[in-house]
């Protein structure tokens, strides 16, 4: 490779395809990492599981936890690359959200506790319906 006076990196990138090739790939899997991270929230509240996507917020979704039907957990080839796990929450309208965490099974404990005190408030409250209603 020939470099000439005041080149410096650029030449030397330029001047050899597989260099440039490498450095180009690296650029685009840093991105996605970065994007990864930057681009898609995931929210779990008291009421809802909240998921959102895009640059800025192009789709939402929204989960309540009472809706939920069932929850999975599992993990594809290259998600192992990258050490983290997709789940899956279900709510009845043939079409589950799909998540990527590092800690489904955190999330989903979150959820099932979240959906367990729900219902315990639902019954107390239909509870003194009843009652009320029955004087």
């Amino acid at each position: 490779m020939l470099f000439t006076a005041g080149g410096g990196a650029a030449t030397a990138l330029l001047g050899d395809p597989v260099l440039l090739l490498l450095s180009v790939f690296g650029l685009v899997f840093l991105m996605h990492l970065w994007s990864f991270r930057q681009i898609n929230t995931f929210i779990v509240t008291t009421r809802v599981t909240a998921v959102r996507e895009g640059l800025p917020a192009e789709r939402s979704r929204l989960i309540r936890h009472n809706d939920v039907q069932s929850m999975s957990i599992g993990r594809a080839l290259m998600d192992r690359f990258f050490r983290v796990w997709w789940l899956e929450i279900d709510d009845g309208t043939g079409h589950p959200l799909r998540i990527k965490v590092k800690n489904p099974e955190d999330v989903k404990r979150l959820v099932e506790e979240h959906r367990r005190v729900e219902g315990e408030e639902g019954e107390e409250a239909r509870g003194r319906t009843e009652v009320a209603g029955s004087r």
